[in-house]
């Protein structure tokens, strides 16, 4: 805090919703800088939407900080187009507000993936924890029940959960990893899969394609909003199990054929590097600087 009194700045950037940083709106320290603020979320749109476990007091007091973050910031950045209607719609921004996709450490990921030896079943990963009803487990164990391609799967999760799935599918629970591992995991697999009915951006999505995972993702994630050309086909209404469990097998019937599908799953992963998604926030600056 004395660090922030002492010293002027240009830019302040506020890359994610913390309580604390309120401060950072107090007139001895933000005095003529320009604020910027990474949405990555709206809390009122969550809470509305989603079961949460958070008292009614707690969600009372967040709703009140992120009023103040949305109108005391001169520049929102939101994460995704997903998010930035979400924010435009409740007023907090304008439709002015530029878009920048979350990066990732995409060269280190594509750097561990290994040429891939041919496997006799589907494999398909699922990161995120499998208790959150948004992240859509629940969607995808029902499509394992439809899907009749065996299939492989791979579970990275924190926490566990009874479930049912059909013997042709067997699962493996992989808990939260090193870097180094998850990679090495990655590596092995066909496709990532994010059924979530409402995700902003996923990184870990990111991160699997970047290692050659060809994603197949609900049109409720940001990650969505990245997928060109065939991948597009890869995009699931959120909810329908059986357009997941479809385009698994359909995947399948092209894991011989699919390497196009691979290198433009890298190619669109190329873009978001770290590097690249400064250049783009360095831009930004430049451009609200006077």
């Amino acid at each position: 805090l004395l660090f922030l009194l002492r010293h002027s700045f240009d830019i302040i950037h506020l890359v994610s919703f913390e309580r604390f940083s309120r401060m950072i709106f107090l007139p001895g320290i933000k005095k003529n800088a320009t604020v910027f603020y990474t949405a990555h979320s709206v809390l009122a749109h969550e809470y509305a939407s989603f079961a949460t476990n958070a008292s009614a007091q707690y969600r009372a007091a967040n709703l009140k900080i992120e009023q103040q973050y949305y109108a005391a910031c001169d520049v929102i950045v939101p994460v995704s187009k997903l998010i930035k209607n979400i924010i435009v719609g409740r007023r907090f921004a304008g439709d002015d507000a530029s878009v920048i996709y979350n990066g990732a450490d995409t060269v280190f990921f594509q750097s561990r993936s290994p040429k891939r030896i041919p496997q006799h079943r589907l494999s398909v990963v699922f990161i995120g924890n499998i208790t959150v009803e948004q992240k859509g487990f629940d969607i995808l164990e029902r499509a394992f029940q439809l899907c009749k391609t065996p299939v492989r799967a791979y579970l990275i999760s924190a926490s566990t959960r009874i479930f049912s799935v059909p013997p042709h599918v067997s699962v493996e629970f992989v808990p939260p990893s090193e870097t180094d591992r998850l990679a090495e995991i990655l590596s092995r697999i066909d496709v990532v899969v994010t059924p979530s009915t409402f995700d902003t951006f996923s990184i870990s999505t990111l991160e699997a394609m970047a290692s050659g995972c060809i994603p197949v993702v609900s049109n409720m994630t940001g990650i969505a909003e990245l997928m060109v050309h065939e991948l597009k086909d890869n995009i699931i209404p959120a909810g329908s199990e059986e357009l997941f469990s479809n385009c698994l097998e359909r995947m399948n019937a092209l894991r011989e054929n699919n390497e196009h599908l691979r290198t433009l799953s890298v190619r669109i992963a190329k873009e978001q590097t770290w590097e690249k998604v400064a250049e783009r926030y360095i831009a930004l600056y430049q451009s609200h600087l006077h």
